[in-house]
């Protein structure tokens, strides 16, 4: 049986989020799954990491927060439309998320 799916409103929007949160959590978990048995954790070896990461990705780091703040400026302004609007782009934004998985994970396979 078809059922409407655009009919679902802002519930339906809310329910799509959630359910593309877990598949991106299941995606994340199967893919790091290898990595982890080799990955000895210590505090000194996180702190020398990040401090590393951040040296070799500050700027990386600067763009993201910048695509950040963009994408919030558009939620912000997408609410002058009404809340199915600003579901819908949060949606969209959760798609957008869950296809970034897929591309950062061909290095890996």
């Amino acid at each position: 049986m078809f059922v409407p799916v655009l009919s679902f409103g802002v519930a339906g929007v809310a329910f799509a989020s959630v359910l593309a949160e877990i598949v991106q959590f299941g995606m994340m978990i199967y893919l790091i799954r290898p990595e982890l048995n080799k990955v000895a954790v210590s505090l000194q070896s996180v702190l020398t990491g990040w401090i590393a990461l951040l040296r070799m990705n500050g700027n990386l780091f600067i763009r993201s927060a910048v695509l950040q703040l963009c994408l919030s400026f558009m939620t912000i302004y997408a609410t002058q439309f009404g809340s199915q609007t600003v579901a819908i782009n949060s949606l969209i934004m959760q798609f957008s998320c869950l296809s970034l998985f897929h591309w950062m994970a061909l290095p890996l396979r």
